[in-house]
């Protein structure tokens, strides 16, 4: 009893100017209205509601899409860009290493008196290189095989089924002549070599006479080199024979049994039309080719 009183008595102390205020700020509160309590007071239809809801879901919608960003610490980026370098030299060291960068095949062209494994010896080319060594240097190769007297030069290339084509220019054996048991062979270039590897002599002329007549037998072996392989292998001896009328005459011994006389300095330009001569001989014998061209037959 003793509380209610004590309550009734707090209350009787608020005064009236109180309880108005407190009124007041009751009356100005503002509630939303709900969509349910919009429809129901007819102040808008419940369609008209669910698209006002939907178009402020939409304006209320962020504009961007959150992505999630990563930041290095400058030592990670460091070692990032390390590791990257070592996978991409890795990469390529395997590709370098395995068969689809490797020969596969060797062809050589353009051999006359030399085989095509004297050739790959020389230039030191094999089976199994490495292309990108090969395309990168070719030069290699090619002072590899100048560094035998017989290859002139060489050219190499390759395709695309990794087969190596080598293209050899002879510096070619013209003859030969013997002395104090050596053979020694005259080169197109006008190179003197010893028989070392007791190469074939089938087809090459001997050289007679010619002691002390350097200049003049360098300028017969270089003129040999430059007439067709026919009509320098058909000579099966050459001797250098100067009279007074012509210091600079020489003997050829042809294979066919003919003999042809010629100006050591008109050997080249002379002797392509052999080939023509004998055609119109009826048997053999000698063909004067120093001043004009005329054939002798034998015992005449």
């Amino acid at each position: 009893m003793d509380e209610e009183k004590q309550l009734n008595h707090s209350d009787k102390k608020m005064s009236n100017r109180e309880r108005l205020d407190h009124l007041d700020k009751l009356l100005a509160w503002e509630v939303e209205p709900t969509l349910e309590d919009d429809v129901a007071s007819g102040s808008t239809t419940e369609s008209e509601q669910v698209d006002r809801v939907a178009d402020q879901k939409t304006a209320d919608a962020p504009s961007y899409r959150w992505r999630p960003t990563f930041h290095l610490m400058p030592y990670e980026s460091t070692a990032l860009k390390v590791l990257s370098s070592l996978v991409a030299i890795v990469v390529v060291l395997l590709v370098l290493n395995s068969n689809l960068m490797r020969v596969q095949k060797i062809t050589v062209t353009g051999l006359e008196q030399m085989t095509k494994t004297e050739v790959l010896k020389s230039a030191r080319l094999t089976k199994g290189q490495s292309i990108f060594f090969l395309q990168t240097e070719r030069n290699y190769y090619r002072q590899n095989a100048q560094k035998n007297a017989l290859i002139k030069d060489i050219s190499v290339s390759v395709d695309s089924t990794n087969t190596v084509h080598v293209l050899v220019k002879e510096n070619l054996k013209v003859s030969y002549f013997e002395r104090h048991n050596k053979r020694y062979f005259l080169l197109a270039d006008g190179q003197v070599i010893v028989d070392a590897k007791n190469y074939s002599v089938l087809d090459l002329p001997e050289f007679n006479d010619f002691n002390g007549h350097v200049p003049t037998l360098k300028s017969v072996v270089k003129q040999l080199g430059q007439l067709d392989r026919p009509i320098r292998t058909s000579v099966s001896e050459i001797t250098y024979s100067p009279t007074k009328e012509n210091p600079k005459r020489l003997i050829l011994f042809m294979d066919d049994g003919n003999e042809v006389l010629v100006s050591s300095n008109q050997l080249a330009r002379k002797l392509k039309y052999y080939p023509a001569m004998i055609a119109q001989m009826s048997e053999n014998g000698v063909i004067d080719l120093q001043v004009g061209a005329f054939a002798t037959p034998y015992g005449q």
